[in-house]
């Protein structure tokens, strides 16, 4: 049996940082200061995508699987489906906007790292 794919924020930072990037941020993180502060910010921030693509995942799931019966939709149903609509525009936005960070933060933590440490 395979092991699982890691949700798309874990997995950006794995195919950013390589595949002992677990290790590396736990590494960076417990060793403090500003690059360890950014390994905490590339964690959250990977978490926060991987829950915010899981929730729009399962948001458009419900829509597929239990789609309104549009023939006969009243006024409430039309209200419900725009609101769904404007939620999962919101929702898409904000996976972006985090796309967006995370891929920031990956940046600043790859250059922070590959910096030596002796500022002579």
């Amino acid at each position: 049996m395979s092991e699982p794919q890691p949700l798309t924020g874990t997995r950006a930072v794995r195919d950013a940082l390589g595949p002992g990037a677990g290790k590396a941020l736990a590494t960076h993180r417990a060793s403090g200061g500003a690059v360890g502060a950014l390994a905490a910010a590339v964690e959250d921030a990977a978490g926060e995508a991987d829950r915010l693509h899981a929730d729009l995942c399962d948001q458009v799931d419900d829509l597929l699987h239990e789609p309104p019966e549009l023939a006969e939709a009243d006024s409430s149903t039309l209200h419900l489906l725009q609101h769904t609509g404007t939620h999962l525009a919101v929702l898409a936005a904000r996976c972006d906007q985090q796309w967006a960070d995370l891929d920031t933060l990956l940046s600043y933590l790859r250059h922070a790292t590959s910096q030596p440490n002796d500022p002579r």
